[in-house]
């Protein structure tokens, strides 16, 4: 557990950034609330965390 937690830091970081870009990129396609995007957005921290 820890030696997974020595990059958590800059790999969070650039995974906010990511998913923000997505998020931001999907708002303006579809048209989704900031809710969805939001709710969208925990789950794929979720799935990342579970991934890494």
């Amino acid at each position: 557990m820890e030696e997974l937690g020595l990059n958590r830091p800059e790999r969070n970081e650039l995974l906010m950034t990511i998913s923000f870009m997505i998020r931001g990129c999907w708002l303006r396609r579809t048209g989704m609330s900031v809710l969805v995007g939001s709710a969208f957005n925990s789950l794929l921290f979720l799935v990342v965390g579970f991934v890494f």
